[in-house]
């Protein structure tokens, strides 16, 4: 006990250390004298600011917008309805949802950059194009044939993580180059599902059905938003650089990051499932009909579909890699003395996800005081997306204090909803001291 007292006081010691370190340092540079020359180091202008975000982003291959708000409002399917969705779907159709909040302090330093929280929400899901029409169809229209594209993987994710982040600067661009991250990582809910080399055969008089199956299931599940499912680590790179091509005058900055590189273990209470069967269904032998109206019935049946799987679990720990992010961003800054505006190509792509990769243009108008800035993606869970995002600066003493933002994405599918899909809302403000 007391060895694991007197480790607790010796990281306690370093991590203080560490940000009265970080603290001088950037003291000791802001106080330091602007030099006349450009060549020379210039001053870091020290600020504080702290920034509250939060995202939501949805969007799918194959699955319109029409369909996900229909199911998720619980409304009835009718024949129109069912007959547009199968037309949408692709031999693979695939879904995904992210959320994501962060609340950051930061100071400008040589050293210490920030203190965060975030907390991370990630589905991602894919169905094949027969058991999608099974699902939404019933099997009727599948009598005599043998579906085999009848894939299924679901995976979902969440976890909260506190870090801090440190940073190299460039001392004679002014700008931070490389920016790094280390953040502890708790564990909240876990469910990965996939549904593999599984064939169903309707007999031609429907009089029974034949499928076989290789499933494999792991989960840990809280219940709670704090509840905790286990500990991990990850970390978040940041490195950009100023490039100025002389002889075609075109200066460009290039920033690559990546993020939530890490892992989570998970701890023994989750359950896990492999399960390679098959089965010949051929209808319920039912005595009274009224019988299967009656809350009892289900229950029961509830009850014995869960008895057969209980008998396949176990229960092991489990680690899972987290849904990284990886982008590579071009930027080309132009200017008129009074404003700015930027010019960006980016690439982007996900880790653990049926996330494709993804190519966004965009324009972004800075240093005024209201903007519009939109953006064209290719790729990631959809297609193709438009966005648009309105920025708001509040200046005071010639200073930039207040920035607002509202970020609203797929407006392509908010117009054509039975066509197209995507869903997205972000809203972002800091405050600068």
């Amino acid at each position: 006990m007391y060895y694991m007292k007197r480790n607790y006081n010796i990281i306690l010691f370093a991590f203080f250390y560490l940000v009265c370190i970080g603290y001088t340092c950037g003291k000791v540079v802001s106080n330091t004298p602007k030099k006349d020359s450009s060549s020379e180091i210039r001053r870091i202008d020290c600020f504080q600011e702290i920034t509250l975000k939060s995202t939501y982003l949805l969007d799918s291959r194959g699955i319109a917008n029409k369909s996900i708000y229909d199911y998720f409002m619980g409304k009835y399917f009718t024949k129109e309805d069912i007959n547009l969705l199968n037309r949408n779907l692709k031999s693979t159709s695939i879904l995904g949802q992210d959320f994501i909040t962060d609340i950051v302090y930061k100071r400008e330093d040589y050293f210490l950059n920030d203190i965060h929280y975030g907390f991370r929400s990630h589905f991602d899901g894919s169905i094949g194009k027969d058991l999608a029409g099974l699902a939404s169809r019933g099997n009727a229209p599948y009598a005599g044939k043998n579906l085999d594209n009848t894939s299924l993987l679901f995976r979902s994710i969440s976890w909260h993580k506190v870090g801090v982040s440190f940073c190299y600067f460039n001392r004679r661009q002014n700008v931070p180059i490389l920016t790094t991250s280390i953040n502890y990582v708790s564990g909240n809910n876990y469910t990965y599902i996939n549904l593999n080399n599984t064939q169903i055969f309707t007999q031609q008089n429907g009089d029974y059905i034949d499928a076989r199956w290789n499933v494999d299931y792991r989960s840990s599940t809280t219940n709670k938003v704090f509840g905790f499912g286990g500990n991990g680590a990850s970390i978040d790179l940041r490195y950009q650089q100023y490039f100025n091509i002389r002889k075609a005058k075109i200066p460009i900055w290039i920033e690559a990051v990546v993020t939530d590189l890490g892992f989570i273990s998970w701890n023994k209470n989750n359950k896990n499932l492999s399960w390679d069967s098959s089965l010949r269904f051929s209808g319920l032998d039912v005595g009274n009909i009224t019988a299967i109206t009656g809350k009892n019935y289900t229950d029961r049946l509830s009850d014995s579909v869960k008895t057969i799987l209980n008998s396949h679990y176990n229960y092991l720990k489990n680690n899972s890699i987290l849904p990284a992010i990886f982008v590579l961003k071009i930027s080309k800054i132009y200017t008129n003395g009074k404003a700015y505006n930027n010019a960006y190509v980016k690439l982007d792509y996900m880790m653990q996800a049926s996330y494709k990769p993804q190519l966004t243009l965009g324009v972004d108008a800075l240093k005024r005081k209201h903007t519009w800035s939109p953006q064209i993606r290719f790729g990631g869970y959809g297609d193709f997306n438009i966005d648009l995002f309105y920025n708001y600066y509040i200046k005071k003493n010639t200073k930039q204090k207040w920035y607002f933002s509202v970020k609203l994405y797929s407006i392509e599918a908010l117009i054509a909803p039975k066509y197209q899909s995507g869903l997205g809302l972000g809203i972002q403000t800091n405050y600068k001291f």
